[in-house]
């Protein structure tokens, strides 16, 4: 498996320089472009989505945190989704136009990009590159030697002997398996997950070396129980070496953090079945309308049975589970229970919500959430706490 390896990352580190308070990038408003912000090592914006704004800080913890997540979600992801990532040999070429992209845009790849049509016309690829990375060098229509000296890095690194790629495993922050990526170990991987699954009474793997959406989802799981950043389509070197720490028994977590309850896995066309006497599957399904599989914590539905009875009315779900794409789109935090299928949102009216809150109290609902004056209370199995919208 192709990944960025820690050459390509100090390079980038290196062109974009540590900025710990909000500042104008030099090409923001130039060309017709938008004006933005830039902190960290270059982010524009931070996982939550949210676009960097002015005179905004952050420490130098968070700026690796932005750094690691935009290499992870944002700009791997996308020289593997170009036409020319099929071609590459080695992750010192793979590191190269990680760079790329992180400095030029997702899109750098991309079609209609001549490097897109080069490789598309089938070109040999180190010449495509080697003939298009220079001309990436104009900002504000004008040659600029920081881009001149950024690109023939970028080259020299892409073209340097690459030594034995590292595997998963290693001390890289941001090798991690994709979706769909088939090898060894990813077997290795999932025998070694399946040790903390086990602890917690969570379904196990099946370890077919398939790194599929159940490996994302209990990967994730272990990840919001142990201080791991989660991953929208892979996971991280870090988790790979805490995980197998764990199943080699060297480290175990003194504080796994809240256990997430037995969660089932529900296809699309599973939302006409029942989970309890009033409630179809369907109403716990992400809105987003493209995620396949949908997660829902039995004992979330049946604490909602209960609360519908104590109610003596119907409950309408506004939101419930939500993939991480769907979280981060309506603003949810990273850590949102909805995440895990653990949580759901009820509309209610504002005269409504002190009986809805109260019962949900009664039933043992743990996390409460009070959105009246929006129409809704959240509710979650989580730790116990009380909060307004």
């Amino acid at each position: 498996m192709i990944a960025m390896n820690r050459e390509g990352l100090e390079l980038i580190k290196s062109f974009e320089s540590l900025k710990l308070k909000a500042y104008e990038c030099p090409a923001s408003g130039q060309g017709g472009n938008p004006r933005f912000w830039t902190i960290g090592w270059g982010t524009t914006i931070y996982p939550d989505g949210k676009a960097v704004r002015p005179n905004e800080v952050c420490t130098e913890a968070q700026a690796k945190e932005y750094f690691e997540y935009d290499i992870v979600n944002r700009y791997a992801p996308a020289v593997e989704k170009a036409n020319i990532y099929l071609k590459l040999q080695n992750s010192n070429e793979f590191s190269s136009l990680v760079s790329f992209v992180y400095n030029v845009g997702t899109s750098g790849l991309a079609s209609p990009n001549s490097i897109h049509r080069r490789i598309a016309n089938g070109e040999s690829y180190d010449r495509v590159i080697k003939e298009e990375l220079p001309r990436w060098t104009r900002g504000g229509g004008v040659v600029l030697p920081g881009l001149v000296r950024r690109r023939q890095a970028e080259l020299d690194l892409f073209f340097k002997e690459a030594e034995e790629d590292n595997e998963p495993g290693s001390s890289i922050p941001n090798i991690k398996y994709f979706l769909g990526q088939v090898n060894d170990s990813i077997k290795s991987y999932q025998k070694s997950l399946n040790s903390w699954l086990e602890k917690w009474n969570k379904p196990l793997l099946t370890a077919d070396g398939i790194f599929g959406e159940l490996s994302l989802f209990a990967s994730n799981d272990f990840c919001k129980n142990n201080n791991e950043p989660i991953c929208e389509s892979g996971v991280t070197v870090a988790t790979v070496n805490k995980v197998i720490a764990y199943y080699n028994r060297e480290s175990k977590p003194s504080n796994p953090g809240y256990d997430t309850p037995d969660i089932k896995i529900y296809s699309r066309d599973q939302a006409g079945v029942p989970l309890s006497k009033n409630f179809l599957a369907g109403e716990f399904f992400c809105h987003c309308g493209q995620c396949k599989s949908q997660l829902i914590s039995s004992e979330l539905v049946t604490n909602l049975q209960k609360l519908r009875d104590k109610m003596g009315t119907s409950l309408y779900l506004n939101s419930a589970y939500r993939c991480p794409t769907h979280n981060r789109n309506v603003g949810g935090v990273s850590n949102s229970r909805h995440t895990v299928g653990d949580a759901v949102d009820i509309l209610t009216s504002v005269s409504g919500a002190p009986k809805l809150i109260a019962n949900a109290e009664a039933v043992g609902f743990q996390g409460i959430g009070d959105g009246r004056y929006s129409g809704f209370v959240h509710v979650d199995m989580g730790d116990y706490g009380r909060w307004g919208y």
